[in-house]
């Protein structure tokens, strides 16, 4: 089985331009829409060529600092356009307490409920063994998208930690993009985050069930 290869972006990478013949394949683009109670600051300069992608996600950088309601509904405005979205649960700018803890978890809720869209969490092996413990049960009832930077095995045979999920939906496995030729693939920074998911193509269409974008008749371009 060759797994279904794609990219994440942010503000980080200044812009995304894709182009036509990649490192690897570029099968899906997931994007950072939000963070906290912000937009992403590059949100609508970068959406137009992310809503070009055969199938194209997007990310909220959940807060601490921030109720997780308020949070979501801030996504939820935004995600319209995309085909799925992940909840991005990460150790940088927060502190675990218990409200971020189980407000992970009445996030993944309400979005999954709310989106009508398929949804993940996204997060690594330390987070989720030192921080999302009370909740691990709960939260295996929703697809993963894990932060694991070994590439032979997440294009092989891979498997996370025999205590942490095998059933991975989405693989983030290097910030390096083949060694820092992000460039290469369209963006503007030399770092990119790679990823793949866990299935071929057709898998992954079957999962994402993408809409066709809507084409504006003047322009053509993608309507948000």
């Amino acid at each position: 089985m060759i797994r279904a290869q794609g990219i994440d972006i942010s503000k980080w990478q200044g812009f995304y331009n894709p182009v036509l013949n990649p490192p690897r394949p570029v099968d899906f683009v997931i994007q950072r829409t939000s963070y906290g109670m912000k937009k992403d600051e590059l949100l609508y300069q970068i959406q137009p060529n992310v809503l070009k992608a055969p199938i194209k996600g997007c990310y909220h950088f959940y807060s601490s600092a921030v109720e997780w309601k308020p949070q979501c509904d801030l996504f939820l405005s935004i995600m319209k356009p995309y085909d799925f979205w992940a909840w991005d649960v990460e150790k940088a700018f927060n502190a675990p307490s218990n409200s971020f803890v189980y407000g992970a978890l009445r996030a993944m809720e309400y979005l999954a409920k709310e989106s009508g869209k398929p949804g993940l969490i996204y997060t690594g092996p330390s987070v989720w063994f030192e921080w999302l413990g009370p909740i691990q049960a709960d939260l295996r009832k929703y697809d993963l998208w894990t932060a694991n930077y070994w590439w032979n095995r997440a294009m092989t045979n891979p498997q996370i930690l025999s205590t942490m999920r095998q059933d991975w939906r989405f693989w983030q496995y290097t910030d390096k993009a083949c060694t820092d030729n992000g460039k290469l693939f369209g963006v503007g920074s030399y770092g990119l985050d790679l990823n793949c998911f866990n299935g071929d193509i057709a898998a992954l269409h079957a999962w994402a069930k993408p809409v066709a974008p809507k084409l504006c008749p003047t322009c053509g371009q993608t309507i948000p």
